[in-house]
């Protein structure tokens, strides 16, 4: 995973412990999750939004347009926290 250098300690402590409690919610048989916060550098988002381009194009040709909209929909409570208190990033 892979974070952007303004947030906070307590805000990546956040969203990991969001993803971590989501990830064993959608899939009960974990029984570790490990999470490595790194910094993100420009590249990386550039690679990061051709990738998702490149998946929402599939996602759209396999299960058609409402599939990529419930993919765009909302996402937790501590990433939107998170993404509005720091800008839209």
């Amino acid at each position: 995973m892979q974070v952007a250098n303004d947030l906070t300690a307590g805000q990546i402590e956040q969203v990991c412990t969001e993803i971590e409690i989501e990830m064993l919610r959608r899939v009960p048989a974990l029984t570790q999750v490990f999470i490595d916060p790194s910094r993100v550098t420009m590249d990386d988002r550039d690679r990061l939004r051709r990738n998702v381009r490149l998946t929402l194009d599939d996602l759209e040709e396999i299960d058609g347009p409402e599939a990529v909209e419930r993919f765009r929909g909302p996402r937790s409570r501590t990433v939107r926290r998170v993404t509005s208190t720091n800008g839209g990033r």
